[in-house]
C-alpha cells in the first residue's frame, strides 16, 4: 500500500518584498534572461526547465529546484527549494499553477530506485513559501501516477495506483491554513479511465468507479452517497461539536478528524448507519452542504465530572446542555439552525463512556478512542431521533400462561438493543422503521383486531414495496404476567401503552414478535416476547399467543427469503 507521508521543506527565498506595478509589467521572458539564469545557476547546472502560468522550475544536478517568478526581477523573482529528493533524478513531468496562489510539479520515478511524487508550492506571500513534498509509494517506482490536478482554490488532486495496485485519489490544501488531507479508496473495479476521470472544479471533486459517476465537495469526501434519495427523506441538520473542559487535563481529547470519521467518515460512522439501514430515509446533513457539520474546539465552561463514580454527573450534563449554546455563540454558530447537535467531549476519569441523549436535540459522547463508540453514537442518536430501548421478556413459562417475565435490556440485535459487532450490517426493526418514516404503505400491514389467515413476510432488507411487517392492534393491552424490570425503569412503567403487536422476518433469527407502543414523541421501547418454545425467535412449527390482542402467532415455513405465519384468534 502507499507509503503516506509529507516532507515539510523550506525554501531558500529571495522574494522579501511585494511586486510593485512596475515589476508586473517585466517582459515573460525575464526569468531565462542572461542575467536571471547567471543567477539560478548558482545553484548549480541546470538539468530540466519546465513553465506553467508566470512561473518557470529549474530542476539543477542536486536535486533541488529553482522557482522564478516572471512577474518579479532578479534575485527577488527565484525561490530555491532545500529539497533532499531520495534520487536527485526524479524529473519534472508536468506542471500546474493558480498565479500568486500555489504551484504543483509531478516528478517520475527513476529505474528500479524511486517512485513517484508531487512537489507542491505555496506562492502566495513572496517572503515566505513553504514547499511539501507528497511521494506516493515512494520505494517503488511500479506505483504510476495517472492524474494529477491543481484547482482554481489550489485544491491539489492526485489519482494513482499503489504498488499492489490498488486505486487511490489523494485530495490536499496547497495554499490553505489549516492544511486538510483526505484519501479516497476506489474500488477493485476501477480502472486507469476512472482515476483519469479526476476533475476539480474549485473545491468540487469528481470522477468515476468502475463507471458509475462521483461528485463530492472537499473535504467532506468520506460520505458515501445513499443507496436511495427517496423524494420523501428526512434530511437532518447536524453539527458536532468537539469540545473541551476547563478544569480538566483533556485525557484523550477527539480531534477535528477523529469526529469527522466516527459521525460521517467511515463504513461504520453514524450517518451511513442510518443511510443504510433506512435506504436513504434518514440523512444526516449539514447547515447547507451534504455532511454533517464539524467544528471546534470550543471550550465548554463548567464543572468536569471527574470525581469517582460520577457523582456530580447531573451537574456536569446541565453545564454542558447550558454551555453549549453559549460557547456556539461565542464562536458565531447558530444552534437553531440545525436539528442535532452532538457534543463530543474527552474522556472523563471515574466516569466510564458518559454517553447520553439530552433530548431531541442534543447527544453527548466521551472517551474518543473507545471501541465501540460508533455504535454508541449511533444509539444515543437514535434517541435524539425518538427511538426507545430495543429489549426483550424472560418469562417463567410461554408469555400466554406466564406469571411473570423479567425484562432484559439492550439484547435486541438492532442499535437500540445491544449494538452487536455486526449491527452495522443489520437494519432497525421494523417499529423503528416505521416511527423514522422509513417504511412505505406498501411494506407493512396495519391488521384489524381478530385478524386471521395466513401471510407472507420478506425480510427487513428483502425488495422494496414487499410486505414486511405486521401491526396488530392490542385491545388488552397492559394484560399478561407481570414484569420486572432491568436496566431501563420506562420498560414496565409503559408497558401498559405496548398497544400493538410488530410481526418481523430475520432470516439469520427467525420471525420476531414485538410489543411495541404507539407511534409519538416519546422515547418508548420495544419488547420481544418468546415463542411458547422459550426461543426469542420462532423457527417453522413455533407459536406464541399474545394474550393483549388473543392472537396466536404460528410460523409455517421460512426460507432466506421469506416466511410464512398464520395468525389465529379465537
Amino acid at each position: 500500500m502507499r507509503a503516506s507521508r509529507t516532507v515539510l521543506v523550506t525554501l531558500l527565498a529571495s522574494l522579501l518584498l511585494a511586486p510593485s506595478m512596475a515589476h508586473a509589467k517585466v517582459a515573460a521572458n525575464s526569468c531565462t534572461s542572461a542575467a536571471t539564469m547567471k543567477l539560478v545557476r548558482r545553484a548549480g547546472p541546470v538539468l530540466q526547465r519546465m513553465q506553467a502560468g508566470r512561473y518557470v522550475a529549474f530542476r539543477h544536478r542536486s536535486g533541488n529546484w529553482t522557482l522564478c517568478d516572471r512577474q518579479l526581477r532578479g534575485k527577488r523573482a527565484l525561490a530555491r527549494t532545500a529539497l533532499f529528493l531520495p534520487d536527485s533524478k526524479q524529473i519534472g513531468l508536468t506542471m500546474s499553477a493558480q498565479d500568486g496562489r500555489c504551484v504543483a510539479l509531478r516528478l517520475g520515478p527513476t529505474a528500479g530506485k524511486t517512485g513517484p511524487s508531487v512537489l507542491a508550492l505555496d506562492v502566495r506571500q513572496p517572503g515566505h513559501v513553504s514547499t511539501e513534498l507528497h511521494p506516493l509509494d515512494l520505494n517503488d517506482p511500479k506505483a504510476p501516477v495517472v492524474k494529477v490536478a491543481l484547482s482554481s482554490t489550489c485544491l491539489l488532486g492526485i489519482a494513482y495506483r499503489s504498488a499492489d495496485g490498488t486505486p487511490h485519489i489523494e485530495l490536499d490544501t496547497v495554499a490553505r491554513t489549516p492544511v486538510a488531507r483526505r484519501q479516497i479508496d476506489l474500488s477493485a473495479a476501477a480502472t486507469d479511465g476512472d482515476l483519469a476521470s479526476l476533475k476539480l472544479d474549485g473545491d468540487n471533486v469528481s470522477w468515476t468507479d468502475a463507471g458509475t459517476p462521483i461528485t463530492v465537495v472537499f473535504p467532506n469526501t468520506r460520505l458515501k452517497p445513499p443507496l436511495r434519495n427517496p423524494a420523501n427523506a428526512k434530511r437532518y441538520k447536524t453539527i458536532a461539536i468537539v469540545a473541551r473542559w476547563t478544569d480538566s487535563s483533556d485525557t484523550a481529547p477527539f480531534t477535528i478528524d477523529g469526529a469527522a470519521d466516527l459521525v460521517y467518515g467511515n463504513d461504520n460512522s453514524a450517518a451511513q448507519f442510518f443511510q443504510r439501514a433506512t435506504r436513504g430515509y434518514v440523512q444526516l446533513v449539514g447547515a447547507s452542504g451534504p455532511v454533517p457539520d464539524i467544528v471546534g474546539p470550543w471550550t465548554l465552561a463548567g464543572t468536569t465530572p471527574n470525581v469517582p463514580n460520577c457523582t456530580n454527573r447531573s451537574q456536569a450534563i446541565n453545564d454542558i446542555r447550558w454551555g453549549t449554546p453559549d460557547a456556539a455563540r461565542a464562536n458565531g454558530v447558530d444552534l437553531a439552525a440545525y436539528d442535532l447537535v452532538l457534543v463530543l467531549v474527552p474522556e472523563i476519569p471515574g466516569c466510564h463512556r458518559f454517553p447520553t441523549g439530552l433530548g431531541p436535540d442534543l447527544t453527548l459522547l466521551s472517551e474518543p478512542g473507545r471501541d465501540g463508540n460508533n455504535r454508541t453514537l449511533a444509539h444515543e442518536l437514535g434517541h435524539s431521533l425518538g427511538l426507545g430501548h430495543s429489549g426483550r421478556l424472560n418469562c417463567d413459562g410461554p408469555f400466554s400462561l406466564a406469571t411473570r417475565c423479567t425484562v432484559v435490556d439492550y439484547v435486541d440485535d438492532d442499535i437500540m438493543g445491544d449494538g452487536t459487532p455486526g449491527f452495522m450490517d443489520e437494519p432497525l426493526n421494523g417499529y423503528e422503521l416505521r416511527k423514522l418514516g422509513a417504511l412505505t404503505e406498501s411494506e407493512m400491514a396495519m391488521l384489524p383486531v381478530g385478524a386471521t389467515g395466513q401471510y407472507h413476510l420478506a425480510p427487513l432488507s428483502g425488495p422494496d414495496d414487499a410486505r414486511k411487517v405486521l401491526f396488530v392492534p392490542r385491545p388488552q393491552r397492559g394484560s399478561g404476567p407481570e414484569l420486572t424490570c432491568g436496566i431501563d425503569p420506562l420498560t414496565c412503567i409503559l408497558h401498559p401503552r405496548m398497544s400493538e403487536l410488530a410481526i418481523e422476518y430475520h432470516p439469520k433469527q427467525g420471525v420476531q414478535v414485538r410489543l411495541v407502543p404507539p407511534l409519538g414523541p416519546l422515547q418508548e421501547p420495544t419488547m420481544l416476547v418468546p415463542f411458547d418454545s422459550g426461543a426469542i425467535a420462532g423457527h417453522a412449527g413455533d407459536t406464541v399467543t399474545d394474550p393483549g390482542s388473543g392472537l396466536t402467532v404460528r410460523v409455517d415455513a421460512a426460507t432466506p427469503t421469506q416466511a410464512d405465519i398464520t395468525l389465529r384468534t379465537p
